[in-house]
């Protein structure tokens, strides 16, 4: 039943705030593992440019996540938006 004090709050009773961290987090949980992944691969094999796109803020998130080798190694696409 509905009550009037009830605690406000977005999905599951997360603020606006707390939900937009709570996807950030899997957002980097995601990006470590497909960097992990990636770094796994490319260490059997000869890669001398690695391409990545997207948005500006997008690339800037996977670039910190690699190791520093790779980010020499990192061409970027950035798209305007």
């Amino acid at each position: 039943m509905y009550r009037a004090d009830h605690k406000k709050g977005g999905w599951f009773s997360l603020s606006e705030k707390s939900f937009e961290r709570h996807i950030d987090y899997h957002v980097s949980m995601h990006l470590k593992d497909v960097v992990k992944q990636l770094d796994s691969f490319l260490s059997g094999e000869y890669v001398g440019r690695l391409l990545i796109g997207g948005s500006e803020e997008a690339v800037t998130k996977v670039k910190v996540c690699f190791h520093i080798p790779w980010q020499r190694r990192l061409s970027e696409l950035s798209r305007q938006t």
